[in-house]
């Protein structure tokens, strides 16, 4: 449970208090731990981890854990798969979980205010979110990222088609 997350205070309900999080027993609705902190995002819970932008936790215990994540500048919350976070940094952002100090950022393509970066199933998929916002962004379309799989070669598109009958 979270009490407030989001950069712009005008967001901000009455009833979201802001500075704290917690955790509750799914089974029992038990407390399990509760922190102050300050946090700019909605956190998400990957693994046995709870990341947010300006905090993480041990999803057990609360333990707070070592996060220096940073982006360029971008409204919008943070999506994540099991490696990876995605969110707006001026243009797609991505940090990688499993190094440190990891921003990198996809060029061109501006994601949408919200949540709309989405992995799943191994891939990214990122609809378009420029097409009524006066930022000028070069690419206006949705896109789908795959990663490489170690040791294996992906081939591409016009190398399937040569063996097509």
């Amino acid at each position: 449970m979270y009490y407030q997350a989001v950069p712009h205070k005008f967001f901000r309900l009455p009833s979201e208090v802001g500075g704290r999080i917690a955790a509750l027993d799914a089974d029992t609705g038990r407390l399990l731990w509760d922190r102050q902190s300050e946090y700019q995002t909605r956190p998400m819970i990957v693994g046995e981890r709870v990341y947010a932008q300006g905090a993480a936790w041990d999803l057990r215990t609360g333990t707070p854990i070592a996060f220096d994540f940073h982006r360029s500048y971008g409204c919008g919350q943070i999506s994540a798969g099991a490696h990876m976070l995605l969110f707006r940094s001026a243009t797609l952002g991505y940090w990688d979980l499993r190094r440190r100090d990891s921003l990198q950022n996809f060029g061109g393509v501006r994601p949408g205010c919200w949540i709309n970066a989405i992995p799943a199933g191994g891939i990214v998929l990122v609809p378009e979110g420029s097409s009524k916002c006066v930022c000028s962004y070069q690419m206006q379309a949705w896109i789908a990222l795959i990663g490489e799989r170690s040791g294996e070669e992906t081939p591409r598109a016009n190398e399937r088609n040569q063996h097509a009958p």
